[in-house]
């Protein structure tokens, strides 16, 4: 297998990405420091503007799917960059705080772009046995970058004041563009269906995909799953160590850690799934499980957990997690076909994000009625049933293909 470096393209592609996941962690910590110590915003601004930095997703990422199945997506993410830097200055002119709101919607529509031309311009330089690899080290530098960028707002805000965040996120802006230059005349799309931007919002080549590939159909399912369940006990995370008895920075070791565990699964990915392919996936949502009813359960006896043991399960949450959620991935790229892989990838994230939406929703009503502890217990379950029952639907699809290849060859035979 070429080895990613030698691909032709693949460096400044990677450059970008890693300056690009930069400038979105910076974004996210900044905006919301900003919100708090800028503004003085309270709980409901705050929980506007942070659903006004879902919502674009959400509802923009399959039509900018949809775009770059058809767009040069090298002049797509050249566009959203300059976009992301744009929105950072207009941040810094905001008059107030319901325009500052307003450019946090915009600000995320930018970012929302990002992600499709990626994706349609690394299946477009790499074979599929690269893209594992790809996948690993992607995830790595952005996992890295999400450590590193708390640091630089605290840093810049230390020195030179809160809104010097922003003009170092358009600065970086800036650099991604710069990567992009050799990358301007590659990536041309593959000619596909013609159908309007009506379309862009359609789930049938999703669909699709989910019915034809079983590899697809249980990394997603799984993933869908772990969605659910982080947006049922992620919200009450900090409630329960605080109920506890737990310290402040605690909660940011947690982070650290989860993020940790993430670089370490994605480090790992590339062999692993090389070994187990799409069987690493329910795996990964089982354990994810684990990590979530252990405190859950052990918090609704009254006993309470030493502060480095929730290190240590959250370092395997990270890790498991981010082995599910790369199966996914992978396994997308490799089986949709290349002029609809945009809009696939953005619609199956955006259906993923409406269990992120309302899984909240639901976990707090459910904290009010049975308590945190037992909602950690829930949602643990949850995943380790789901992780079960995929694993016993990976398994047998493993069985029929090892069939059928077997019929094959018998028939192939003398």
């Amino acid at each position: 297998m070429q080895r990613l470096a030698a691909v032709a393209g693949y460096k400044p592609l990677l450059a970008a990405r890693i300056v690009s996941s930069l400038t979105v962690w910076l974004d996210a910590t900044v905006v919301f420091s900003l919100l708090a110590f800028h503004w003085g915003a309270d709980a409901t601004a705050a929980g506007v503007a942070a659903s006004l930095f879902v919502i674009p997703v959400l509802v923009g990422g399959p039509f900018f799917g949809w775009l770059a199945d058809r767009a040069n997506p090298a002049a797509m993410l050249v566009a959203g960059y300059s976009a992301r830097g744009i929105t950072s200055l207009l941040l810094l002119m905001a008059p107030d705080l319901s325009v500052f709101v307003l450019l946090v919607m915009l600000k995320a529509l930018a970012n929302a772009s990002a992600l499709p031309p990626e994706q349609v311009m690394v299946r477009s330089m790499l074979s599929q046995a690269q893209l594992a690899a790809n996948a690993g080290l992607m995830t790595a530098a952005d996992q890295i970058t999400k450590v590193c960028a708390p640091l630089i707002a605290a840093g810049t805000t230390a020195l030179y004041g809160p809104m010097s965040g922003l003009w170092i996120s358009a600065g970086l802006s800036l650099l991604a563009i710069g990567c992009l230059v050799p990358l301007r005349d590659r990536a041309r799309p593959d000619s596909a269906p013609s159908t309007s931007a009506r379309g862009a919002l359609r789930l049938g080549p999703l669909v699709a995909l989910l019915r034809g590939s079983h590899a697809v159909r249980v990394s997603f399912g799984c993933v869908f799953t772990l969605t659910a369940t982080y947006g049922l006990y992620d919200p009450l995370l900090a409630l329960l160590m605080k109920s506890q008895g737990l310290p402040a920075s605690a909660f940011g070791m947690l982070v650290s850690g989860t993020a940790a565990g993430a670089v370490c699964g994605a480090l790992a990915f590339p062999r692993l799934y090389r070994w187990c392919g799409i069987l690493l996936a329910p795996p990964g949502l089982a354990v994810v499980g684990l990590t979530v009813l252990i405190p859950g359960v052990l918090a609704g006896s009254g006993i309470g957990l030493p502060e480095m043991l929730w290190l240590g399960l959250w370092v395997v949450n990270g890790c498991a997690y981010c082995l599910a959620c790369l199966s996914q991935a992978v396994a997308i790229q490799q089986q949709c076909p290349r002029h609809c892989l945009g809009s696939v990838s953005a619609t199956a994230r955006s259906v993923q994000l409406v269990a992120l939406v309302l899984a909240p929703l639901l976990g707090g009503m459910l904290a009010r009625k049975i308590g945190i502890p037992l909602v950690f217990a829930l949602s643990g379950g949850l995943a380790v049933a789901g992780g079960w029952f995929w694993a016993r639907r990976a398994q047998r699809g493993h069985a029929g293909r090892q069939t059928g290849q077997s019929a094959n060859r018998e028939q192939a035979g003398p």
